[in-house]
């Protein structure tokens, strides 16, 4: 409900604050965009009762540690499975921080028929593979591939021709 001492304006004057989640995804697009230029991320926060978070996809580009190793400043610190609890290891009262950061890269199907190739001239019996190997391989090799952005040139290990 409106309060009408302030004119039919809610109580933050007609602006809407931003969260801490929202102003670590504002400064995390920053700092990407410096890291990686040429390459798109999708940077998303999200706030809810049990604390907050960033989801940040992108396809191919840089590989995901590359990524992690940039952004990780932002996340307080880590969930332990094993005791069931959140660990704050992390907290820097200098900059925006999310409980929980997402890093999300998606392959594009250009990138996969690259790697089908690569995978296919190095493996004799490629064809005889079942799927869920050759799909295991490509997502290995994936992990540890890097795309320049605008250029679309490979970085990663080679694996040479073992035909």
């Amino acid at each position: 409900m409106r309060n009408p001492s302030l004119g039919g304006i809610g109580a933050t004057g007609g602006k809407r604050r931003t969260t801490e989640a929202g102003e670590a995804a504002k400064e995390i697009r920053q700092v990407l965009k410096m890291a990686f230029p040429g390459q798109k991320f999708e940077v998303k926060s999200k706030n809810y009762s049990g604390g907050n978070s960033i989801n940040i996809s992108y396809v191919n580009g840089p590989t995901q540690k590359e990524v992690e190793r940039y952004v990780r400043d932002f996340e307080y610190g880590q969930f332990d499975g094993m005791t069931d609890m959140y660990n704050m290891t992390n907290v820097n009262k200098n900059i925006p921080q999310v409980k929980y950061l997402f890093v999300n890269r998606r392959m594009s199907s250009q990138l996969e028929k690259y790697l089908r190739e690569e995978l296919a001239d190095y493996y004799n019996n490629w064809d005889d593979l079942p799927e869920y190997q050759k799909y295991r391989l490509m997502n290995d090799m994936f992990s540890n591939y890097s795309m320049t952005p605008g250029i679309g040139r490979v970085k990663g290990p080679s694996l040479g021709k073992r035909r």
